[in-house]
């Protein structure tokens, strides 16, 4: 590896990403079309098809770090087993028990390795946050990435100085699968949406924080300087909410002979099944005959069933890989592929979000990704539900944990007081 390591995070397996990036129907991009070269050693220049101000974020993004060509080329899909693997991180990946822990021991040639103060680190698998909490008090467990919010203040009491919120970069939507009915027809999308209490979720279900959501795109995330779109009945009193869902259901031909009858998933993890029979609740307010059904499913479960187009309404999260709306906007392009779970598709749509790629200047930009928003959210493809806060638990003890919008934490600044500090 001939990048220095301070940029390595920026230089990435590019090359990779463009490669698959330039396909096209009649085959695959030459390497010399793929706009990058390596000009010596350490400098990697890019020449763009458009101006893409996102960019600088999208390389910050762990799936642009770089990877050991003379390692792949050595073990092929191998190369990331602990034996083979090459790293130039400060930590090495010693195993991997699948469902169980992954373990990394410092790496005597990464680059920080000589800063870091924890020789291993041991990342566990857990879902059952009572199990994580018992670690805890057990003195098994330094910090964890997520804790039950409906009982944050009994954890507070319990685990004095351990829970750390801030605000993030993270929107819970819930996608209508479009293209099957009854969810072809935008009126069924929009009645359902209205129906939602979003309001009293915050309050009374969801971890302290989360604040309820209109648009896509989160507060306090960078290039968005312009009027935030949301849906025009954000204010509306919920009462009228439901007498207008109920409306807009028997224009679409619902009713006491045809009742609305769906099933809603909803991940197996985090707030998420406490929420679901509120949902279903709220739906059922709008008429007897809207039936809706609640299941849980296993959150990985879920989602290969949401790339697959397997649902007719289902909860999904987003967090954000890089500061940019973009990173959010393009989840309903038509052309993103399985993450566009509903198979949403507006040519407009589609042309406003290429006219931002565009656009260098930021303002200009911004009122772009607003009129594309906009567009979408009337579209009903998805319902915003809320914006989260970052849940972590962290050992009081612990130095090096800095709160953050990306919720991103390094283990290599983690360090112990009393320890030499990481720098």
């Amino acid at each position: 590896m001939l990048w220095p390591p301070e940029v390595a995070s920026q230089y990435a397996s590019l090359l990779y990403l463009i490669k698959n990036a330039a396909k096209i129907n009649e085959g695959v991009l030459p390497p010399e079309e793929l706009g990058a070269r390596a000009i010596d050693d350490k400098t990697l220049e890019l020449t763009l098809e458009y101006p893409a101000p996102y960019l600088p974020g999208l390389l910050s993004h762990y799936t642009t770090y770089p990877v050991p060509s003379h390692a792949i080329e050595t073990y092929g899909d191998a190369w990331i087993q602990p034996e083979n693997i090459v790293v130039n991180g400060p930590y090495k990946l010693v195993y991997w028990r699948t469902g169980d822990q992954l373990v990394a021991d410092k790496n005597p040639t990464g680059f920080g390795a000589d800063n870091v103060c924890f020789d291993r680190v041991v990342y566990f698998e857990l879902e059952d946050l009572t199990s994580v909490e018992n670690k805890i008090q057990a003195g098994e467990m330094d910090v964890n990435n997520a804790f039950d919010g409906a009982r944050q203040a009994e954890i507070e009491a319990k685990l004095p100085g351990w829970v750390r919120t801030t605000p993030a970069l993270i929107t819970t939507y819930w996608s209508f699968n479009s293209q099957v009915a009854p969810f072809d027809d935008v009126r069924v999308r929009k009645a359902l949406s209205m129906a939602l209490d979003r309001e009293f979720m915050v309050k009374s279900v969801l971890t302290p924080g989360y604040v309820p959501a209109y648009s896509m795109v989160p507060p306090g995330i960078d290039n968005y300087d312009a009027p935030r779109p949301h849906v025009d009945w954000e204010n509306v009193p919920r009462a009228d909410r439901l007498a207008e869902a109920k409306r807009l259901l028997e224009e679409a031909g619902y009713g006491p002979d045809k009742p609305l009858e769906f099933e809603y998933i909803h991940r197996s993890t985090d707030d998420n099944p406490k929420v679901a029979p509120v949902a279903q609740a709220n739906w059922a307010e709008i008429a007897p005959w809207v039936k809706p059904t609640i299941v849980k499913q296993d959150t990985k479960v879920l989602y290969a069933r949401l790339r697959q187009s397997d649902f007719q309404v289902a909860d999904a999260a987003w967090v954000a890989d890089f500061d940019d709306p973009i990173n959010f906007l393009y989840l309903l392009k038509s052309d993103t592929g399985q993450q566009n779970y509903g198979n949403y598709s507006n040519p407009e749509y589609d042309a406003l979000l290429v006219r931002s790629n565009s656009e260098l200047d930021l303002k200009k930009r911004a009122e772009t990704f607003a009129e594309a928003e906009e567009l979408m959210l009337n579209d009903y493809p998805i319902t915003p539900m809320w914006f989260q806060v970052t849940k972590n638990l962290v050992d009081p003890t612990l130095q090096g944990f800095e709160d953050n919008a990306k919720d991103q934490h390094r283990s290599r600044f983690m360090c112990r007081d009393g320890m030499k500090t990481a720098e």
